[in-house]
């Protein structure tokens, strides 16, 4: 039968899962942006917040050279 790892072991594989888990995810949080909409119904104004992946440096989704790829 195979040793199982230590504890040591262990918290190193959760650690460096939870990093490689933030690097990727970095692109995607820099390149979303928060929008707020306002809607009135003629009584009650409602506010919904979206979160649009369309900030990108070089111009928008559709214009975007990086979205392209």
């Amino acid at each position: 039968m195979r040793k199982r790892p230590g504890k040591h072991a262990t918290v190193a594989v959760i650690c460096l899962i939870w990093i490689l888990a933030v690097l990727c995810g970095i692109p995607a949080f820099l390149t979303s942006k928060l929008e707020l909409n306002y809607f009135f119904d003629g009584e009650t104004l409602f506010a919904d917040t979206l979160c649009l992946a369309d900030n990108y440096p070089d111009g928008s989704s559709q214009t975007s050279t990086l979205a392209s790829l």
